[in-house]
């Protein structure tokens, strides 16, 4: 059965974490919080969802590896997967590039830089005593004092070619990013391990109908200007191209019912977990009730009468 889950946002005030994720928990199976330069730091975002929920997983997608050495990412791993057994999920990804450039981070390959932080951060939590010097980590006789008894899975987030395979070949699942089209995901599933779970994040909203063509062309001229998301909406078109069924089928802008087109269209393509992210304050706020029609929905479908 696939996974529903929710997006905290990234600009959601720190003292209002708790209550959205309190709201969320009855209804999702998985919390995700992002970690974007400038906004809330993501692990702490992760350790208050945690200790105010008591059901739902909790999952860091992504963190960028520049942000944090792996020694210092493999501690915190460790601290929240010990206090919080079974329900925390760590993700590893690029960044944005321009936030690489911000840091004085930009590196030659990032892919050799992901690859160096994971295989690093894997190795710290199997509880190995790890001694490296390789292009871009060094790490000599470093262990943790507490290595948790069950590892965290750690996750990819990833959008190239070349990521997508290594995540295929490494990382416990992979997520990829909203605005992924049902023909991209497919290409993604098949670079992955058969088992291996798929993250779909999926942008949501449910505009009253008088304004959801303006929403939807207002999303399209957005997306027009980023040639990146252009590519994972419609792979074999130009940006200039798009049109707004694109965009609804790369999304579930829209009423329940093209929620549920959209989540069914993606999970046959291949992705295990639909994770919402909401577009707007009333999104946010009408989230448990979609996430829990979603399922309803869902479970008609796979249990018919």
């Amino acid at each position: 059965m696939v996974r529903i889950g929710a997006v905290l946002p990234a600009d959601l005030p720190p003292h209002k974490i708790a209550h959205v994720a309190q709201t969320l928990d009855p209804a999702a199976d998985s919390l995700w919080v992002w970690d974007d330069l400038g906004f809330n730091g993501g692990l702490a975002q992760a350790a208050i969802a945690l200790a105010s929920t008591r059901k739902a997983t909790v999952a860091l997608g992504i963190t960028p590896v520049a942000f944090r050495h792996p020694a210092s990412a493999a501690m915190e791993f460790s601290t929240l997967a010990e206090a919080f057994p079974n329900r925390f999920i760590a993700g590893l990804g690029h960044g944005v590039q321009h936030w690489m450039h911000q840091l004085g981070e930009a590196v030659d390959s990032p892919l050799t830089r992901l690859r160096e932080t994971h295989q690093a951060i894997s190795a710290l939590l199997a509880g190995q005593t790890v001694t490296t010097q390789d292009q871009y980590i060094t790490l000599t006789d470093v262990a943790l004092r507490h290595p948790p008894g069950s590892p965290p899975p750690i996750y990819i987030g990833a959008r190239g070619p070349a990521t997508i395979r290594y995540a295929g070949r490494a990382a416990d699942g992979m997520i990829t990013a909203e605005w992924t089209s049902p023909t991209v995901i497919e290409q993604v599933r098949g670079q992955l391990r058969p088992n291996q779970p798929l993250v779909a994040y999926v942008a949501y909203d449910n505009p009253e109908p008088h304004r959801l063509e303006s929403e939807l062309n207002r999303h399209l001229t957005e997306i027009q200007a980023r040639t990146d998301i252009a590519r994972t909406v419609a792979p074999n078109r130009k940006p200039d191209q798009l049109n707004l069924s694109d965009i609804q089928t790369a999304s579930a802008i829209g009423g329940p019912d093209q929620l549920h087109q959209t989540a069914a269209t993606l999970t046959a393509a291949g992705a295990t977990e639909i994770v919402l992210v909401a577009q707007s304050t009333k999104a946010l706020d009408h989230l448990p009730h979609a996430i829990q029609d979603l399922r309803d929905r869902t479970e008609s479908v796979e249990q018919p009468n």
